[in-house]
């Protein structure tokens, strides 16, 4: 019987493990969806006040097929690759997908 009930305390915790590992990783994922979210309300405010497609750091014309391909961008490559480089952030933007 105590084999038995210790067999289950070791079961249980191998499951408190599992279970802990899987809500880390839905937290991580909640959080990218969170952070694409507020990428795209962004790009959202921009088209309502008229500065979507236009850098908000330099403020020049972003490239129609960068629009294209990341519709939520607030850089133009120049300013994404000098962001990259440098390590810096105009609002600690997450990498672009």
């Amino acid at each position: 019987m105590i084999e038995a009930l210790w067999a289950d305390c070791d079961l249980d915790a191998a499951d408190v493990g599992s279970t802990r590992a899987a809500v880390a990783e839905e937290r991580v994922r909640a959080e990218e969806v969170r952070q694409q979210l507020e990428r795209t309300l962004d790009a959202r405010r921009r088209l309502d006040d008229g500065t979507f497609g236009f850098c908000v750091s330099c403020g020049t014309s972003i490239d129609s097929d960068r629009m294209l391909a990341v519709p939520h961008t607030e850089l133009c490559v120049s300013c994404r690759r000098d962001q990259e480089k440098h390590g810096a952030s105009t609002q600690a933007a997450p990498p672009e997908r």
